[in-house]
C-alpha cells in the first residue's frame, strides 16, 4: 500500500488540523459512545463491509479497522489508518 510511519508526528506540522470525519469499522453503539468521549466534535462514519467502507472513504480524515488497498486509495484525505489487529503487513 505504500504506507509508512512518518519521521515527524502530524501534530507537529504547521498545517496540521484535527480530524473531522473518521471511518470506523463495526461502529457499534458501545464503540460510538467511547469514541465520542475521546474525540468530541468528530463525525464518526460507520461501515460494516468493504463496499460500504470504500464508498464512505472519499471524505474521511482517518480510517479505523480497515487497511485494504481499495479503501485506503478511495480516501484522498486520509492521514491516519489504524487496524484492530496485530500483524498487518
Amino acid at each position: 500500500l505504500g504506507l509508512r510511519e512518518a519521521a515527524t508526528a502530524l501534530t507537529a506540522l504547521p498545517d496540521w488540523t484535527p480530524p473531522r470525519r473518521v471511518l470506523v469499522r463495526d461502529l457499534t453503539e458501545e464503540r460510538r459512545a467511547w469514541l465520542e468521549v475521546v474525540a468530541p466534535g468528530v463525525t464518526l462514519v460507520g461501515a460494516d463491509g468493504f463496499g460500504e467502507a470504500r464508498a464512505a472513504a472519499g471524505d474521511v480524515d482517518a480510517i479505523l479497522g480497515f487497511c485494504e488497498q481499495p479503501i485506503v486509495a478511495a480516501g484522498t484525505r486520509v492521514r491516519w489508518v489504524q487496524t484492530y489487529n496485530a500483524g498487518v503487513e
